[in-house]
């Protein structure tokens, strides 16, 4: 019988891109940081990850930064929503047994932290068991920031990871 595992699932997601290791290079732990832009198009992308800064040219380039990183650097138009959207701090907890009262007991415990001003930035709370039964998958803060800013971002997450710490002792 297979366990849902997130890790088995990126030796499975290795295990296909190798398979197609012919179209395509992947390199883990790199970002974009910088673009070059000739004739009106991205020509190349600039990375950064253990070799330094690499430069990657392609035909085409799709902006997968989340935060249109690439469009923006780029000089192509972008549009930032009002209000922004919050950001989300997620966690798991492990060697948790679900049972029918898990959702709405932690519910209950999470709201009253919320009305005590001990968890500033609740909602939710989500709560599955997606990755292992007895795994936990916890979706209950939201951290007002944009993530455009490299101050406000690392404020934000520092504020989501207490949050997600004062959820977690609840």
């Amino acid at each position: 019988m297979w366990i849902p595992n997130v890790e088995h699932f990126k030796v499975l997601t290795d295990e296909l891109i190798l398979q197609h290791s012919e179209k395509l290079k992947v390199l883990y732990h790199s970002v974009a940081c910088d673009v070059e832009v000739k004739e009106g198009r991205v020509a190349a992308v600039i990375i950064a990850n253990k070799d330094g800064l690499t430069r990657v040219e392609a035909k085409q380039v799709i902006d997968c930064t989340g935060d249109g990183d690439i469009a923006h650097w780029a000089g192509c138009p972008t549009i930032s929503s009002k209000p922004l959207m919050p950001l989300t701090m997620h966690f798991r907890i492990g060697n948790v047994i679900p049972t029918p009262e898990t959702k709405p007991a932690a519910k209950k415990v999470l709201i009253e932290a919320h009305k005590e001003g001990r968890l500033v930035n609740f909602y939710g709370p989500g709560l599955i068991f997606a990755f292992a039964k007895d795994e936990c998958y916890v979706h209950a803060t939201r951290v007002p920031a944009d993530a455009t800013n490299a101050a406000d971002f690392t404020r934000a997450e520092i504020q989501g990871r207490k949050d997600a710490w004062t959820i977690f002792n609840e």
